[in-house]
């Protein structure tokens, strides 16, 4: 995992992960697409993203229809949805991983325009990595 030419996640991306950590508490839980790499946030600094095996099986009640619709589903449904699922942040993570027989495999629903969405605040940014804070549903309980 540290070697930079063996990884799937490149010392950029370790950067954004200590970055993430810093500002991602350990309990909460971060919609992803592990295409991308984000499954090894659990791995690297022991935050909870949603989908931890390449593809696309969630960990929660809700997490393939977030992945799939976050941006177009219903603002009550999605909130219903989220706080359900104790999701607060939002994590893109850059192009899919795609090589040799491993197509890639985008989270269509999680593409967020740049303009922004009405529930999310961007946190961090870098090189085409987005971390978003769900700010406009009201705050899920602990787990």
């Amino acid at each position: 995992a540290n070697d930079p030419r063996a990884s799937l996640v490149s010392p950029q991306e370790r950067e954004f992960f200590d970055e993430i950590a810093d500002v991602v508490a350990p309990t909460d839980r971060i919609l992803n697409n592990a295409n991308d790499g984000s499954a090894l946030l659990y791995a690297y600094e022991d935050r909870h993203p949603l989908f931890l095996v390449a593809g696309n099986r969630g960990s929660t009640t809700y997490s393939r229809a977030l992945w799939e619709g976050f941006t177009d589903t219903d603002p009550v449904e999605l909130c219903v949805r989220l706080t359900h699922d104790n999701v607060r942040w939002v994590l893109n993570n850059g192009p899919a991983y795609a090589a040799g027989v491993i197509l890639p495999m985008d989270a269509p629903g999680m593409t967020i325009p740049d303009q922004g969405h009405w529930a999310l605040t961007l946190v961090l940014e870098q090189d085409g990595r987005r971390l978003y804070q769900v700010t406009g549903c009201p705050e899920p309980s602990s787990p």
